[in-house]
């Protein structure tokens, strides 16, 4: 009962609701939840993918998503759209974030090859937040004993809402054995109200911040640093990464990696590519005070996407996407 008690106010506390808002370690195997501006950017005629994460058995965040080119304008732009479901389940009580969003973003390349694309993008979706009312108990009926009812039940109600997100990406050829992406999204555009509890709060902006490099290192290696940066309100989260990309033949990739959330977790990431089928594993090792309570149970990552391939001649020039993730 005291678990159940202390899950309540953890969910119900302003600050916990804006802390954990969605993140993922593999934030390259789902990008459209990171920069609506990234969809439609690979190289091929479509793109399905998911995402489950599992986060000290508590939080369960399973992403699915379809996107792709549809569009070539002016010859070297073109016009990529997509769909994103997502759910994020915490705790006993099952409290969950549920949705789907539906993206568009429109990609301008500065030369006819294609070597530096701008890309802009916007998503919109339908959200909610729902409870098991079943499961929780208040501090008033714990009391009052066997049979009581808490007053505190008519303050708690299941939200709808809308949600905006926006974002730009900019990706380079640097050099014949370099490129690079760097990109900024804004989730929670039109900051929705989220009408869990008393009729709900404003959800504030989501600032997410990423890039990445990748350098050959011989015939062999890929070596590919990346950063990921986000903030909402108060809240924020900065993460490094280093992944090795080993290319056994043309066909087989496989890649290996650490990554350190600061402040909160260390990250093991693995990885492997089969022609145009990638997947990939994450876990996460806490190092703060809250994965000491938990008895040290981290969070894992399994994911997944495959890139389909009809048109004889690509949508996206092949030389600039080479995957990296």
């Amino acid at each position: 009962m005291f678990k159940k008690l202390l899950f309540i106010l953890l969910i119900f506390s302003t600050s916990y609701l804006v802390a954990q808002d969605i993140h993922f370690t593999q934030f390259q195997m789902t990008p459209m939840n990171f920069n609506a501006a990234q969809t439609g950017l690979f190289n091929g005629t479509a793109r399905i993918g998911g995402i489950y994460r599992d986060q000290w058995s508590i939080y369960k965040t399973p992403s699915v998503s379809i996107d792709a080119p549809i569009l070539n304008i002016m010859k070297k732009d073109w016009l990529g759209i997509g769909f994103t479901a997502i759910k994020d389940e915490a705790g006993s009580a099952k409290l969950n974030y549920t949705g789907a969003k539906l993206a568009v973003a429109y990609h301008h390349a500065f030369d006819k090859k294609r070597k530096t694309v701008m890309s802009i993008g916007a998503q919109y979706g339908l959200m909610g937040r729902s409870v098991n009312r079943e499961a929780l108990r208040f501090e008033d009926e714990l009391l009052s004993g066997p049979g009581s009812v808490s007053t505190d039940y008519g303050k708690i109600s299941d939200a709808k809402f809308k949600e905006i997100d926006a974002g730009i990406n900019l990706r380079s050829i640097l050099s014949k054995t370099a490129d690079m992406s760097i990109g900024v999204g804004l989730n929670h555009l039109n900051a929705p109200k989220n009408g869990q509890v008393d009729k709900g709060y404003k959800l504030p902006m989501r600032l997410i911040a990423h890039g990445q490099l990748n350098m050959d290192m011989g015939k062999k290696w890929i070596m590919s640093p990346a950063f990921l940066f986000q903030q909402i309100s108060s809240v924020s989260e900065i993460e490094l990464q280093g992944v090795g990309t080993y290319k056994m033949n043309p066909d087989w990739n496989l890649r290996g990696g650490l990554g350190y959330r600061l402040g909160d977790a260390a990250q093991v990431i693995l990885g492997a590519t089969y022609k145009d089928l990638n997947v990939g594993f994450a876990y996460d090792i806490g190092v703060s005070g809250t994965n000491s309570a938990l008895k040290n149970v981290g969070a894992f990552e399994i994911a997944a996407n495959y890139i389909f391939k009809i048109a004889k001649k690509p949508v996206v020039d092949p030389v600039i996407f080479c995957p990296r993730f």
